[in-house]
């Protein structure tokens, strides 16, 4: 439901589909989405990812070399799913009464050294997001890098979480080893650092839509 979340408008080719309220059939179990015009903005959920839990599945281990001091580790987690409205691609949102989903997934978790102010980890997560797009062939709603305080994970500083969306994950978190997470991170730099701002702008980071 928080993939398919109420009001949703999404692409297949060149037709559009809108996700009616109360689209979901229990009894059959199934999503009942309707065909709309081709104007229709397309739409990126409000959404919330909280981790509760988590187990350790791959021991953390560094990663440093002469730019990057960072520590990595793979858990298992519930992922927590919120959706609470939308932005559409023309601008406009909506706020309504919040769909929920929880699941079992893998998480990659990327510790930085000295931590991070919030607004700059918000920033350094948006933009890794967007890198890994590319990096590992995979759409925007299958990953969702979420940035963490320190001790959110048990002994951990701060840094980012990469949570693969999918029940019981597709290979996200192992597909990021140690080489592609510094790949990923040094595209991550070269963008942000040809841009002046301090915590985030529609320069380095654009809008989700």
């Amino acid at each position: 439901l928080t993939r398919y979340y109420p009001k949703r408008v999404f692409a297949v080719g060149a037709q559009r589909y809108l996700v009616p309220l109360q689209a979901f059939d229990e009894k059959r179990g199934e999503l009942l989405v309707a065909p709309c015009a081709v104007t229709e903005p397309l739409t990126r959920p409000v959404l919330e990812i909280q981790l509760d839990g988590l187990v350790l599945v791959e021991s953390v281990h560094e990663l440093r070399d002469d730019t990057l001091h960072l520590r990595l580790g793979s858990y298992e987690a519930t992922i927590l799913e919120t959706v609470s409205g939308l932005r559409a691609a023309d601008g406009s949102s909506l706020r309504y009464e919040p769909v929920h989903a929880q699941y079992r997934s893998r998480v990659r978790g990327v510790f930085l050294r000295d931590g991070g102010a919030p607004g700059a980890l918000s920033h350094l997560a948006a933009s890794l997001d967007d890198a890994l797009r590319a990096l590992v062939f995979a759409s925007d709603e299958d990953v969702e890098v979420i940035p963490i305080a320190a001790g959110t994970i048990l002994g951990m500083p701060a840094g980012l979480c990469v949570v693969d969306r999918h029940v019981q994950g597709v290979g996200v978190a192992e597909a990021l080893d140690t080489t592609l997470t510094a790949e990923a991170l040094r595209w991550v730099r070269a963008i942000l650092q040809r841009c002046p701002c301090s915590h985030g702008c529609e320069r380095c980071t654009p809008r989700e839509v």
